[in-house]
């Protein structure tokens, strides 16, 4: 991003993030005039395509920032809703993606939601790392992905469905 973005007098707040979640890899990003309505509008606007994540990569993105309870509880109502991701790009980006964390958690929550598309990965592929990962303070440990999670996220669906059923 240009150095005189931040500078702008918005009403909003700019967060840049580094590239290191896949580094110099452009794979999931895509120009916003590729095919819709709305990005022809964007490119009239502004006489170039803004670079934009699709919806697979925007989904690692995002959860490359949780951090808290809170984050957890948002993004979920979030996933829930990401029914039509195209699993052949989502394994091409776990493939690309330097993080054990984000992988570890991306599955935590694919196994969770079940879409129909999480049928067609495959967790075996992909480095998950060794050893327990710490990410939410007071968490408990998920006993498949080994990464720390609020409790509610640590168990199954079914054991969930009994707990609160």
């Amino acid at each position: 991003a240009p150095s005189w973005l931040k500078r702008l007098p918005l009403k909003s707040r700019v967060v840049l993030h580094r590239n290191s979640l896949f580094g110099e890899d452009n794979t999931g990003v895509v120009n916003s005039d590729s095919d819709s309505v709305e990005s022809t509008i964007a490119e009239y606007a502004w006489r170039w395509p803004i670079r934009v994540s699709t919806p697979e990569r925007a989904t690692l993105e995002a959860l490359d920032g949780l951090k808290d309870h809170a984050d957890f509880d948002l993004f979920d109502k979030t996933f829930e809703m990401l029914t039509t991701l195209r699993p052949i790009q989502l394994m091409q980006l776990l493939d690309k993606c330097r993080s054990v964390k984000v992988r570890r958690l991306f599955f935590v929550f694919a196994d969770r939601h079940g879409h129909a598309w999480h049928e067609q990965l495959d967790a075996s592929k992909f480095d998950l790392g060794s050893g327990p990962r710490a990410l939410v303070k007071g968490g408990v440990i998920h006993p498949t992905y080994r990464i720390y999670v609020p409790r509610d996220f640590a168990l199954s669906p079914r054991s969930r469905t009994i707990e609160h059923g």
